[in-house]
């Protein structure tokens, strides 16, 4: 968690000296699974993410936004014996760079780094377990999306998340990745100058 701590001040000085930044809240909902060809099905988990963003105008129609989350993933699978459930929670940290072909319309990509908070594990409808120390604490992944923005100050997004390191320690079998699909509505609360 240390490691943000950097990431945070920089993003917060930014935001507050750069021509066109600002500074929002977003709240959405996560469609979510494990990626693994190992799964013989895999099953979607739905759950919500919400925090702080700071768009960031560089020039024209072009804006980077680094953005501090707490997003619920995790997913399902069953195989011919078992079935397993694996909610893990994460504070996010993504850098969408955007580039507008409207006053309101974007593309988005970027990298996104992600702490694990915490991993919880339910084997064949069982009792649910803690099952943090499985886990790696860090994942990276990157993200691709379209957004809308209008002058009052209204931002919807909708991303897809794609992971691209395995998330569990001493596995070499599953090599689950995550992959998110979010919708998301934000709201700029200060925007030190208009696009």
């Amino acid at each position: 968690m240390r490691a943000l701590y950097p990431i945070i001040a920089l993003f917060i000085s930014t935001s507050g000296y750069s021509q066109g930044s600002g500074l929002g809240l977003k709240l959405g909902g996560n469609l979510s699974y494990l990626a693994s060809e190992t799964f013989e099905q895999n099953e979607y988990l739905f759950g919500t993410h919400g925090g702080i963003y700071f768009p960031i105008l560089v020039r024209n129609r072009f804006e980077v936004q680094p953005e501090i989350l707490f997003s619920m993933q995790g997913g399902g699978n069953k195989t011919s014996n078992s079935t397993t459930t694996e909610r893990l929670n994460y504070i996010a940290v993504p850098i969408a760079v955007k580039i507008y072909f409207s006053n309101w319309f974007n593309i988005q990509a970027g990298p996104q780094f992600s702490y694990l908070v915490n991993a919880r594990s339910q084997y064949n409808d069982t009792e649910t377990i803690d099952n943090s120390e499985g886990y790696f604490k860090h994942d990276f992944s990157f993200l691709l999306g379209i957004g809308y923005d209008d002058h009052r100050g209204l931002d919807i997004t909708l991303r897809y998340v794609i992971g691209m390191t395995t998330l569990l320690r001493e596995d070499n079998i599953i090599y689950p990745r995550n992959r998110v699909i979010q919708l998301s509505i934000g709201y700029r609360l200060a925007q030190f100058s208009s696009r």
